[in-house]
């Protein structure tokens, strides 16, 4: 096996030794890690009684331990107590800070977005992960910084390092603000208007190749947006603006995007001439008098009652109007109530006598009130007035199998308007004549179903069909154009699947190979124990969590301390976009800490990551917070063409906001243009290179200049 010999060397240095002395000492077994320490400082109560208090009574008791731990802590660090003499309470401060770990995953708030998506119910957060955690691998790493692989008296095993799928900071994003998302209403919105809680249409994989893909309801759990360069993909059937990762789904089943790499998912390279599904171009929708009025003609013609009755008086007989309109479905006697409204008509809804029943609906006897109506019911016969009155007699007459829908009806008149209607809307049908019973008009191709739903809009909800057999047919794609750059958007779904502009999208997520949310495998408590003993057996310095980003396994990673017998020091290796809450979890079990100092300036992070945060007051927040508990080496990557306004703002900070007489610094000149970046160099001009020995000179002769030591790991 190579070892590297600077693991040995590193330790020479009295810097090193000096401000990294407690991880030392751990990881030599002279010092017991933190996370030992936590499980015995808590108090004599029943585990049961500790779960039974409220999160803020939780909280108010961990901070009071917190400040027991730190006491304890500081006499073992001095040699006054040791470890053997304490004895482990009922209830520890570790599993305090596990119970609460697990009623924030009830509202996450792990990170500083903060996205409040209850993943113990499956839910899945910005990081795309419900409750469980994945792990992608774990093993002996030998790559990290010098004093993270051992030696100065223990074997140069490693950093025993365990990758987490998932990441809470983003680099790229997905359509353009126009593209049009269809609600399971049928109702289509530009996806710059949709909310988090609107449920959108989607589509279910069946767990069989075969079987027929399936149309379903998806939530938004969230909704992000930035600023990114985007393609106008062609086909012969519609057009949807992307980036560069977003994927589509083919006629295989098969994701394609642009550039597979920074695809969410595992997606083939799309080019011209492939097949991608279809379902139809989302049209926008108008609620004018014209639709109204049909609405209403379709509605009554099929459903209301409206005769003259005839009342006997003494010898004369008077004739008197009678309307009735008494429905079950509270939506639809809603919608013709509120139409009616608009024209002036305005009548409660009245319990009415209904054959032997009593129903909610309108009635009046009032001539001038038959008089409107009858006048309403004239037919207009525009498009618009099609549209209402298809909606109308659908709604009155027709329904919605999963596999074709139908209007019945036994006045031959009204199902022939239908079919002009259907005619003028460009929406196939056939008209199938019985003998005995009641003709229909059905409409059985799936574009066809697409189409009537979303150019009529009818109102009675659980008529609307969304659960059935996906009405996909496929488009081909023609041409792929670069636009530029532009602000885009991105839907975060309870299923990651979503139609827009009439294709089948997943969630746009620019991962790393090893920031797929699907990837690895999921890992429990104990699970993850296992997986840190087995490392530390097999003689790495440390347990190294990372990622991805760890932070979205805090409440496994947590657990998994309660399992854990051996003496290990815990390494945190994180872009530290950690919340409040998690940071005050992590500083009493947190050896040393490894956090990524990325850029110097918001404007930067905004541009290159997927921004709406605070990056720079939270990671120098958390980076102090992390200073104050425990050892640290920070990570700058120098980037090109960013030394004034990030490489030599991140030095400055570390120099005059932390204390540059405790921390190491790592200045890296690995930056190398990847993914897009690497295939079009011109729309990135700023980073389409790596670093130049002269910016690397420049920034180690800064950092010298403010007296942070970086030479014995950089």
């Amino acid at each position: 096996m190579w070892l590297r010999p600077d693991a040995i060397t590193v330790w020479r240095h009295p810097e090193v030794r000096e401000r990294l002395a407690w991880y030392r000492a751990v990881m030599l077994d002279e010092k017991p890690a933190k996370f030992r320490i936590c499980k015995h400082v808590g108090v004599d109560e029943e585990p049961e009684a500790v779960r039974a208090m409220s999160e803020s009574e939780l909280w108010g008791l961990h901070d009071k331990l917190s400040r027991e731990f730190k006491q304890v802590k500081a006499r073992i660090e001095d040699g006054s107590l040791s470890l053997e003499e304490l004895e482990k309470p009922r209830t520890s401060l570790l599993s305090l800070k596990v119970e609460l770990a697990k009623r924030m995953l009830r509202a996450c708030r792990f990170c500083v977005r903060r996205c409040g998506v209850n993943r113990a119910e499956g839910e899945k957060g910005f990081c795309g992960l419900g409750q469980e955690a994945r792990v992608s691998t774990f093993f002996h790493h030998f790559g990290e910084e010098a004093p993270l692989l051992g030696g100065a008296g223990h074997p140069v095993g490693g950093s025993g390092t365990i990758f987490f799928t998932s990441c809470n900071l983003r680099c790229a994003f997905c359509v353009a603000p126009s593209s049009k998302v269809i609600l399971d209403t049928w109702v289509v919105k530009p996806i710059s208007e949709v909310r988090a809680g609107d449920k959108v249409l989607s589509v279910s994989f069946p767990g069989q190749a075969k079987r027929r893909l399936k149309l379903a309801s998806a939530k938004v759990v969230k909704k992000f947006s930035r600023e990114a360069e985007v393609f106008r993909v062609r086909t012969d059937k519609a057009d949807i603006i992307l980036t560069a990762e977003h994927p589509i789904l083919d006629y295989r089943r098969r994701w394609l995007a642009i550039d597979p790499r920074g695809s969410p998912v595992k997606a083939a390279r799309m080019r011209e001439g492939m097949a991608v599904r279809f379902t139809v171009e989302p049209e926008s929708f108008t609620e004018d008098e014209d639709y109204m009025r049909g609405y209403l003609t379709g509605a009554l013609r099929g459903d209301a009652t409206m005769t003259f009755l005839t009342v006997k008086h003494g010898p004369k007989r008077y004739k008197y109007p009678y309307f009735k309109f008494v429905v079950k479905d509270l939506d639809f006697l809603t919608a013709v109530r509120n139409y009616l409204a608009e024209f002036g008509i305005k009548l409660p809804i009245k319990k009415i006598h209904f054959g032997d029943g009593i129903r909610e609906g309108l009635i009046s006897t009032r001539r001038d009130i038959f008089k409107r109506v009858e006048e309403l019911m004239e037919p207009v016969e525009s498009p618009s007035w099609y549209r209402g009155f298809l909606a109308g007699f659908f709604d009155a007459e027709g329904g919605f199998s999963g596999r074709s829908l139908r209007i019945v009806n036994t006045d031959p008149d009204l199902l022939e308007m239908a079919c002009r209607g259907l005619e003028t809307l460009g929406i196939g049908y056939a008209y199938e004549r019985y003998e005995g019973r009641a003709d229909a008009v059905r409409i059985g191709r799936a574009e066809d179903i697409a189409k009537f739903f979303m150019r009529t809009h009818p109102k009675v909800k659980h008529k609307l069909g969304v659960l059935g057999r996906a009405l996909l047919t496929t488009a081909v794609i023609e041409d792929i154009e670069p636009l530029g750059e532009m602000t885009v958007y991105n839907l975060e779904t309870s299923n990651n699947v979503f139609i827009c502009n009439g294709f089948v999208t997943h969630n746009c997520q620019n991962y790393d190979i090893s920031f797929y949310p699907e990837n690895g495998v999921v890992v429990d408590a104990r699970k993850l124990a296992a997986i840190e003993a087995e490392l530390r057996r097999e003689g790495a310095a440390n347990i190294n969590f990372v990622g991805g980003e760890p932070t979205p396994s805090l409440h496994v990673i947590l657990g998994s301390m309660e399992y854990l017998e051996l003496n290990v020091p815990m390494l945190w290796n994180s872009n530290m976009l950690c919340s409040e809450e998690t940071m005050k979890l992590l500083v009493d079990v947190i050896d040393i800490w490894l956090p990524d100092f990325k850029f110097g300036n918001n404007e930067c992070a905004e541009r290159l990551t997927s921004g709406g945060i605070d990056y720079v007051g939270t990671v120098l927040k958390n980076h102090k917070v992390a200073l104050e508990n425990g050892d640290m080496i920070i990570r700058h990557l120098v980037m090109p063409s960013h030394i004034e306004c990030c490489t030599k703002r991140v030095l400055d900070m570390i120099a005059n906001e932390l204390d540059k007489d405790r921390v190491l610094v790592n200045i890296m000149g690995q930056y190398r243009p990847m993914h897009y970046v690497a295939r079009w160099p011109e729309k990135w001009p700023d980073i389409a290179r790596r670093p130049s020995s002269q910016e690397m000179h420049e920034a180690f002769e800064y950092a010298r200049q403010l007296g942070i030591v970086f030479e014995p790991i950089s």
